[in-house]
Order: C-alpha cells, then sequence, then structure tokens
C-alpha cells in the first residue's frame, strides 16, 4: 500500500477503521510480512501480490478480491463473509507451480526477481528449473490487460 497512490491508500485505511478489526498491521507496519506467511496455516489476502508469493512458497491461499492469478489455480477465490470459515477449516491444496506464471508476467512487465536468473545461453532459470518465455500471444494479452486496468485505475 505505501507505493500506492495517496487516494488509494487513504480510502484503505479509512475502510480499515470503519471495520475496526481486532488487529490491523498497517502499511508502515516493521511485521515482516513474509514471517507471517511462513508460519500461518493459510495466507488470506485482498488480491496482494503476496499471496501469490505465498502461494509459491508453499503456503494455502485464500483470495477475497479481485487478483491477477486467482485463475491460476495457486489460490482459492471466495466472494463471500460465509466462505471465509470453511477456507479456514479446509484449506486449498498448495500448488506452487501454478504461481510460476505469474511470475513470467511479472518479469515481462519488467520487474526483476531474485529466484530467477538468466543463463549465459539466455535461458531463464527458477530455483534450478529452466522456464521459457511467454509466448507472443501471452505477451500480446498481457499488454492488453495492462492497458484495461491502466485505463480502469485512471478513468476517474
Amino acid at each position: 500500500m505505501r507505493l500506492k497512490p495517496a487516494g488509494d491508500l487513504q480510502d484503505w485505511m479509512a475502510a480499515v477503521a470503519a471495520a475496526a478489526p481486532d488487529l490491523h498491521l498497517d502499511p508502515f507496519s516493521s511485521v515482516d510480512s513474509y514471517a507471517l506467511m511462513d508460519r500461518a496455516d493459510v495466507v488470506f489476502t485482498y488480491g496482494s501480490t503476496a499471496g501469490v508469493e505465498a502461494a509459491f512458497f508453499g503456503r494455502p491461499v485464500v483470495v477475497m478480491g479481485p487478483s491477477a492469478y486467482d485463475e491460476l489455480g495457486c489460490a482459492r477465490r471466495i466472494t463471500t463473509e460465509d466462505q471465509i470459515g470453511a477456507a479456514i477449516d479446509t484449506p486449498p491444496q498448495v500448488q506452487p507451480t501454478a504461481a510460476i506464471p505469474y511470475g513470467l508476467m511479472m518479469q515481462r512487465r519488467g520487474f526483476s526477481y531474485a529466484h530467477v536468473q538468466r543463463q549465459d545461453d539466455d535461458v531463464l532459470m527458477l530455483h534450478g528449473q529452466p522456464i521459457a518465455e511467454a509466448s507472443q500471444n501471452a505477451q500480446k494479452a498481457s499488454d492488453a490487460w495492462r492497458k484495461v486496468r491502466t485505463w480502469w485505475l485512471t478513468r476517474r
């Protein structure tokens, strides 16, 4: 949230205040979110990239809002408050490799990841496993999605 537009942060903080949760770790907290994920039985998110990261590192993930990875099979999407208890009682199966396409999409968009290396022969490796660049069609779809998302977020 710290890197999002100031209005988004204000809206988020107002929503948290209105919900009055028992515990809220705000974006400026010194708590290590990766340590929390590592110790969690189930990771719940509203669509944050922390969810796909948790999935990649082998944690069950439940997404309670739209995300770019909830259709990959690495997280279970729920849409109502009534589904929260069931998701805690029966967490989704963990499928870490299902998170890899999201990482490739983000790399295509210019993000760099510590666990992805390019070898001298131009082969991408993820934790010692070779991975391929996205196809031209996937790259075009990613670009189109980025344009739609940018339009949606800036149309106010």
